[in-house]
């Protein structure tokens, strides 16, 4: 119950930036509502799924503790005009004011939403939101959608490794790794596995113009200040496999070509031998020869075939090897189009792993297919 006055964008920044954790679809109605508390001048908008909770704050003048259906709210203030509009509980429904303007909802109470408290004993570290960036959204598109088989892969690991914060991602048939060197604040941290949708979260509001993040890792939750958003997280059970093995070393087969111009030649002859739309796609073949360039050939399953020739120098044994055209593609735009990236199989159905000395932060992991 209670009331407040508040700036119309204000609120509807707010809600907007905690709207995307209320599924559309709920079998418990209160989690399809947002919590409105708002004292000593400030408004907090809570959302939560029971595995996430988020919340944003703005300035608000007055004192209200509610919940309200999420949609319909986010709708209501987005169809008020700008300026300071009134809100008003009593206990059975909320009204929303401007002018002559007004809006009405049903609510439920406060005391049936659920909090997600954090672990008590964490540990804690400050990370500038571009570095955080950068680990996360490197290695976000090889998570696993598998959730009901390998629910350890449908996440990013965050670990510390010798001084350094590491951000890894698995498919289970692809790879991907990112490293921030002189992270010794989270040296002492345990490995968490953050999910999917937590990490897309922490990527929408990065952006948000926090140039530092706090983090903070508990033994079964995370959680995570940016700005004036804050999320606390499940952190998904279970252990990451060892990605050190997974990882080969470089090895004497060695294809130096430029990101860029792999990535137009994969996209180029994907593109064209799927066009009708029924052909099937099955793999990118590269041909591998010394001393000449490389040729990415595509054919699909109805017989169509495009070859298409790259600038590249190759050292090492001769070779055909199959390759995920998405996979690849996917791997590629991890650095930028100007890398020269470092490309090393070692055979059929073997690792291939992707480098780039400007960028040795990096490594993308992908099998190879027989071909």
């Amino acid at each position: 119950m209670g009331s407040i006055s508040i700036d119309r964008d204000a609120l509807l920044g707010a809600i907007k930036a905690v709207a995307s954790v209320v599924k559309s679809r709920n079998t418990i109605p209160i989690l399809g509502n947002l919590l409105i508390e708002a004292s000593d001048g400030t408004l907090r908008i809570i959302a939560t799924d029971l595995d996430l909770i988020c919340e944003a704050q703005c300035a608000a003048e007055g004192d209200i503790a509610t919940t309200v259906p999420a949609e319909t709210f986010r709708v209501a203030v987005e169809g008020m005009r700008a300026g300071r509009i009134a809100v008003t509980d009593d206990g059975k429904k909320l009204v929303m004011s401007h002018g002559r303007a007004r809006r009405q909802m049903p609510v439920l109470p406060v005391t049936d939403f659920p909090r997600l408290v954090l672990d008590e004993d964490t540990h804690t570290f400050d990370i500038a939101a571009s570095a955080l960036n950068r680990l996360l959204a490197s290695v976000a598109h090889v998570q696993s959608s598998e959730e009901t088989t390998r629910l350890y892969l449908c996440g990013i690991l965050l670990c510390a490794r010798e001084g350094a914060l590491v951000a890894v991602a698995s498919n289970g048939v692809s790879l991907a790794k990112a490293t921030l060197g002189g992270a010794e604040k989270a040296r002492d941290m345990p490995d968490a596995i953050i999910a999917t949708k937590t990490i897309r979260l922490i990527l929408s509001h990065i952006g948000s113009g926090s140039e530092i993040v706090t983090m903070q890792i508990g033994a079964n939750k995370m959680a995570a200040q940016i700005g004036s958003i804050r999320l606390v997280a499940k952190r998904i059970d279970g252990t990451f496999p060892p990605f050190e093995r997974f990882i080969p070393d470089d090895n004497a087969n060695v294809l130096a070509v430029q990101a860029g111009e792999l990535m137009h030649a994969g996209d180029a002859i994907s593109g064209m031998v799927a066009a009708e739309g029924k052909a099937a796609l099955r793999m990118l073949r590269m041909d591998l020869a010394p001393d000449a360039d490389l040729n990415l050939v595509a054919r699909d399953n109805l017989g169509a075939e495009a070859i298409e020739p790259i600038e590249a120098s190759y050292a090492g044994d001769p070779m055909n090897i199959g390759v995920n055209s998405r996979l690849m593609r996917e791997t590629i735009r991890m650095f930028a189009e100007s890398s020269a990236l470092r490309v090393c199989p070692r055979g059929p159905a073997a690792p291939i792993t992707f480098r780039s000395d400007a960028e040795p932060d990096l490594v993308g992991v992908i099998q190879a297919l027989q071909v």
